[in-house]
């Protein structure tokens, strides 16, 4: 940008100012951040009005009383997704989150499943603050509320090793099976047990169809590392399925996966065209450490030079004692060489090299020069 401006209308514009045009720019375009959340409980009002049957829950946070709710978490889950999984997939979950790059910061947390033809199928989505415990509930709480007609089938959620989601899955899914997913499980796998012909068995035996295999591959782990079989035997991999033979899963067949996306998701109107409810405030800005700028306000008690420029003073300070030492020796070596036994000319002219050590004089003009004095 700032050469085509040179180069198209002769102008010459600082990066800052065109950073500042690019920013507006997008806003206008795509819109802004904090305007956007306050959109979200007219959004919330709007699903709940054109799809029927759907879960949407805000939380805020109220610091003052005197200030406007601050959003804090949002969960969402349409009708159409949700009747999708409870009638045309199988009693599958995967859990996981992914951190959102605005200017607010906060993690974006989902529940999939898999179809028939094992595609992705969304199920339900939330916005929280962070991906703690407490966040965790708050999602997995609003999740089994949707899913409550699915009681009496076993359901098996995956997950990564996320601190906190063990227990909160237990606490709300305590039927269910919770399992780890496998490019975690090599993660910590390959840090005790590191070694190729270890990663190439570890995924054979994941990856296995059939109890055959599955045997196969954890043999050879088995041959290999002792200790490597046990740890994935009793902590994370477990054979339980059923022979292709004599079952086929009903949630393969076609009837039902046209099930799965036999309900629709209804269109939204325009949210510009609805005026908003309620001012909700978007969470609390936390901008990222970064390098202090030069010119600023030093805080109270702040040292008024940093660490680096006290230490090129303090070698200053060495290399000018360590100059001041060294004239001290030479004229003490001098003064040595003139008590041993001079004659009064030679120890005039090594008093005036002394001198000349310790304080520099011109020279005048009808004196001789440095060459002449080193020749007496």
């Amino acid at each position: 940008m700032q050469q085509d401006l040179l180069k198209n209308f002769g102008v010459q514009v600082s990066q800052k100012r065109l950073y500042r045009a690019k920013r507006k720019a997008r806003e206008e375009d795509y819109g802004n951040h904090a305007r956007s959340y306050k959109k979200i409980p007219t959004y919330a009002n709007v699903v709940l009005e054109t799809n029927p049957g759907s879960i949407a829950k805000i939380q805020y946070e109220r610091p003052n009383i005197a200030m406007n709710p601050i959003l804090k978490r949002f969960f969402l889950c349409f009708d159409a997704m949700k009747k999708g999984f409870i009638n045309g997939c199988r009693p599958f979950l995967g859990i996981d989150g992914c951190h959102l790059k605005g200017p607010f910061g906060g993690v974006l947390l989902a529940a999939i499943t898999l179809d028939g033809n094992n595609g992705l199928f969304p199920i339900a989505i939330a916005i929280v603050e962070v991906e703690c415990r407490d966040s965790l509930l708050f999602f997995l709480h609003h999740l089994d509320a949707a899913l409550v007609s699915m009681t009496d089938k076993p359901l098996c959620i995956m997950s990564d090793h996320q601190k906190g989601l063990t227990d909160a899955v237990a606490q709300v899914f305590p039927r269910a099976s919770h399992r780890l997913c496998c490019r975690h499980i090599y993660s910590n796998f390959k840090v005790k047990f590191p070694g190729l012909m270890l990663k190439i068995n570890f995924w054979a035996a994941a990856k296995a169809y059939n109890e055959f295999l599955f045997n196969n591959a954890m043999q050879r782990i088995r041959v290999n590392n002792k200790a490597a079989y046990d740890w994935l035997m009793t902590t994370c991999i477990l054979h339980r399925r059923a022979n292709v033979e004599t079952y086929c899963d009903e949630y393969l067949t076609r009837f039902t996966y046209l099930k799965a996306y036999g309900e629709i998701i209804h269109p939204l109107p325009d949210l510009n065209d609805i005026n908003a409810d309620e001012e909700v405030e978007p969470p609390i800005l936390h901008r990222l450490p970064s390098r202090a700028r030069k010119n600023r306000r030093k805080e109270p008690g702040e040292q008024p030079i940093g660490l680096n420029v006290a230490r090129r003073k303090q070698g200053l300070t060495r290399e000018s004692s360590g100059v001041r030492a060294c004239a001290n020796v030479m004229n003490n070596a001098i003064e040595n060489v003139v008590e041993d036994g001079l004659d009064a000319t030679t120890q005039q002219s090594v008093n005036g090299a002394t001198t000349g050590m310790n304080e520099f004089t011109p020279l005048a003009n009808d004196e001789p020069s440095g060459s002449e004095y080193a020749a007496f």
